[in-house]
């Protein structure tokens, strides 16, 4: 999870951009791809049916205010700035400013690329399935996307596992 970040810093702060705003945007970028996740999750949930909407008893609606994260971030990086203006003076050089359309793009491009994600699943889980084609309905593409987005999130949540290995399994 950290790494990801670190590695983009070391890839990507030679091309021009300060190491500080290679490291904003690489971790706006990381959160709002799990909030895009955890926002299509969460709204797909309702559509599931009982026995897969809880993880051995908890209910995984938790996860909803992680799709308000990369708005909230949006208000802190303002903050951030106007305490560095306020304790270096007016002419301090400011963070890179971090635009609240921009991240409602992000958002809105990153829930894309979990509605192909949930295809992406349908076709592994349909190349492996013996017998029939298992056919891809309506009701059987939203139940995949959103399994597949709340167990990714749920798995990057899980901090004290490298790579949320196991628990997003689980979640599946």
């Amino acid at each position: 999870k950290v790494w990801v970040i670190v590695l983009r810093v070391g890839m990507l702060g030679n091309i021009g951009l300060t190491k500080t705003a290679v490291s904003i945007v690489a971790t706006y970028e990381a959160i709002t791809a799990m909030a895009a996740g955890a926002l299509i999750g969460v709204l797909l949930l309702p559509l599931l049916h009982a026995d897969q909407t809880s993880i051995e008893g908890t209910s995984v609606y938790w996860v909803a205010p992680i799709a308000l994260m990369p708005i909230g971030l949006v208000g802190l990086n303002r903050f951030v700035n106007r305490i560095s203006r306020w304790k270096n003076g007016p002419n301090a050089p400011q963070l890179p400013r971090v635009k609240l359309h921009m991240v409602l793009l992000g958002l809105a491009t990153s829930m894309i690329g979990w509605l192909m994600l949930g295809l992406s699943l349908w076709m592994c889980v349909n190349g492996l399935h013996q017998g029939d084609d298992w056919p891809l309905t309506g009701e059987r593409f939203l139940h995949l996307v959103s399994i597949n987005a709340l167990a990714y999130v749920i798995g990057f949540l899980a901090v004290m596992m490298p790579a949320g290995g196991g628990i997003r399994e689980i979640a599946l």
